[in-house]
């Protein structure tokens, strides 16, 4: 006669796992932002602050000074460019021209295997995603139950239960199952059911019906009388 059992669910099954991944995403964020003072320390803001304020000044004064002196030699060198750029636009628009037939084919060649490789490349990068971003989201959600159950004992919350997979990730299954008296048992049974099956039967007849068969003649057909 076997029994079943019935788990109860516990504070881990009643909460949603993604509130137990938005505590774990909290958690996280806190721990970044109590390492945010140490790296500004080393970082050594004010001290850079200080220095540029002092700079700036400097800075704009030589900016100041310098810049009548730039706009003069553009507007000297603004002619010149020009003029380059008018003669040798022809000879650029005749070279495009010549080249532009050539890029295009190549072009028309290179785009089917170009998107046949993407479409290759599609599912395995996709899938490699979806496990990174499962891999994460297990990661916090675990971490969740833990600040839970840290900081509200009285909530019950385990930190072993396990998360969903999303639809498409593959299921790991464990290598060796343990063995139990109940799976050694009902390995037997269907071992000694599967003999008795393959055992043929042989039939026996009482000796009583052997005699009766014996002594028992045989009856004549009539014969048939012939036509006149």
């Amino acid at each position: 006669m076997s029994t079943t059992t019935t788990r109860r669910p516990t504070a881990s099954d009643r909460i949603p796992a993604p509130v137990f991944a938005v505590a774990g995403a909290g958690e996280y964020a806190l721990e970044q932002l109590m390492k945010l003072p140490a790296a500004t320390a080393d970082l050594d803001l004010p001290g850079r602050m200080d220095a540029m304020r002092a700079e700036l000044p400097h800075r704009v004064e030589a900016l100041r000074a310098e810049l009548p002196n730039r706009v003069e030699a553009l507007r000297t060198e603004l002619p010149a460019r020009a003029a380059e750029i008018r003669k040798d636009l022809p000879a650029r628009a005749a070279e495009l021209r010549t080249e532009l037939p050539a890029r295009v084919a190549g072009l028309r060649t290179e785009i089917p295997a170009r998107v046949a490789e993407f479409r290759a490349e599609l599912p395995n990068a996709v899938g490699s995603f979806v496990a990174e971003a499962f891999g994460v989201y297990t990661g916090l959600v675990k971490r969740g139950k833990k600040v839970v159950a840290r900081n509200f004992p009285a909530a019950g919350v385990t930190s072993g239960a396990s998360v969903k997979a999303p639809a498409g990730a593959k299921a790991t299954e464990p290598a060796h199952k343990p063995t139990t008296k109940a799976t050694v048992k009902k390995t037997a049974t269907a071992t000694t059911a599967k003999a008795v099956k393959s055992t043929p039967a042989k039939k026996t007849a009482s000796p009583a019906t052997a005699n009766i068969a014996k002594k028992a003649p045989a009856k004549k057909a009539p014969a048939k009388k012939a036509a006149k």
